[in-house]
């Protein structure tokens, strides 16, 4: 219809505006867990591509040529028996920008080679966080290590304050009901097909009330004043540092060592009744 307008909930400097509200700044090192469909309607239509680009030229400006973004692309790989090749393995689930990026990206970025939980990096650091010589998904010197160590910034678009990185905070601080489980399979570098074997801090897929959840984290982490929250759209965005999680984390399982799982959502239940 001629002089009609498309009506849009949010643009490429409404997220600036907010991402610096919440204190990300120029040379951070950010893990970005997104829902991007509940933002709304971004200026230019809800194609794929202009969603995409209109985060990712966001997070660019925020963090300018010193700063590194970092997605996670996690496939589960050999925990299947299947082949992992970090140049074409998708990663269905892990959300559209992590796709966008794998498949649809013109820049430049790194992926590491972490056949269960890898990790998309862009940035100036993006070859330094992707190339881990570790063969532990949440230990020493994995990606996850060397977030924590240089004190990133765990960001959440439209999501509570749950994240992968409390694995590792899980990992370091050895909870006990998790436990390490090595798996093997194929892990293709270039040209070359290797088999590797890797260590995941995982649970008992046969406990249930061993099942993570995040319910009570986020409270614990709003009363604790470390989530720095903005409106964008109509969703939001929130943002912690790592090193403020794992402080937190500690703190709290030295009170209740399940309150990161199912168990303790299941105790809080009783609890109030």
């Amino acid at each position: 219809m001629k002089g009609f307008v498309m009506k849009y909930d949010y643009d490429q400097d409404s997220i600036i505006t907010e991402l610096r509200n919440i204190g990300l700044k120029e040379g951070q090192t950010l893990f970005v867990h997104s829902s991007l469909g509940y933002l709304g309607i971004p200026k230019g239509g809800m194609k794929k591509e202009i969603v995409c680009e209109t985060l990712l030229g966001a997070f660019a400006t925020v963090l300018g040529s010193e700063g590194t973004l970092c997605l996670p692309s996690f496939t589960y790989s050999i925990c299947r028996g299947e082949v992992f090749d970090p140049s074409t393995t998708p990663a269905p689930g892990m959300g559209m920008l992590s796709e966008y990026v794998i498949s649809g990206f013109k820049g430049s970025f790194y992926r590491s080679a972490d056949p269960i939980f890898s990790i998309l990096c862009i940035g100036k650091d993006a070859k330094e966080l992707s190339q881990c010589k570790s063969f532990e998904c949440f230990g020493h010197d994995s990606f996850f290590d060397r977030l924590y160590k240089r004190n990133g910034v765990l960001v959440n678009i439209n999501m509570d304050a749950g994240s992968t990185f409390i694995h590792y905070v899980e990992k370091s601080l050895n909870v006990p009901y998790r436990f390490d489980k090595e798996f093997s399979g194929m892990v293709t570098e270039g040209q070359l097909q290797k088999n590797e074997t890797w260590t995941y801090f995982c649970r008992d897929l046969e406990k249930p009330e061993d099942d993570t959840q995040f319910e009570v984290w986020d409270k614990v982490a709003r009363e604790a004043g470390i989530i720095r929250s903005a409106t964008v759209g109509r969703g939001s965005i929130l943002a912690m540092d790592c090193k403020d999680v794992f402080r937190v984390i500690k703190d709290e399982l030295k009170v209740r060592a399940d309150f990161l799982t199912v168990k303790c959502r299941d105790y809080s239940k009783n609890s109030t009744n």
